[in-house]
């Protein structure tokens, strides 16, 4: 589809409208937000339909097992975790990527100080 155009409420073309995106971001060490105890996240940019999240995990800190809707792929920049997704268990190094598909249970253990970078689809609302 093309003939899209940035506008004040989004991106909009052709009839549709779609809700306001953040195209781009830059490089802070601010607007982090304390998830849960030694973890916490910042929401770098969005589109329509994914969300890019990036994660600071404090060595000796665990991530609950939890589900949403959301698909949710991820990178780890730096570290080591160890994910459960479901009844299994995997361990994370720096370099190391994963997919966990939407309504599955999963968490982590943060093994030493981690970065992960992590992008939902369809976006969290709530992570805006």
């Amino acid at each position: 589809m093309g003939g899209y155009r940035l506008g004040e409420s989004g991106i909009s073309g052709k009839g549709l409208n779609y809700m306001k995106q953040q195209l781009t971001g830059k490089a802070s060490k601010d607007g982090y937000i304390n998830a849960i105890e030694g973890i916490k996240r910042k929401t770098l940019v969005y589109g329509n339909n994914t969300l890019m999240t990036e994660f600071k995990l404090e060595k000796g800190k665990k991530l609950p097992m939890h589900k949403h809707p959301h698909e949710q792929t991820g990178y780890l920049i730096s570290g080591h975790i160890i994910l459960h997704i479901n009844e299994q268990k995997f361990e994370m190094f720096t370099g190391d990527s994963w997919c966990i598909p939407g309504d599955t249970e999963h968490g982590a253990d943060v093994m030493e100080d981690s970065i992960a970078i992590e992008v939902f689809c369809p976006i969290r609302v709530d992570y805006l």
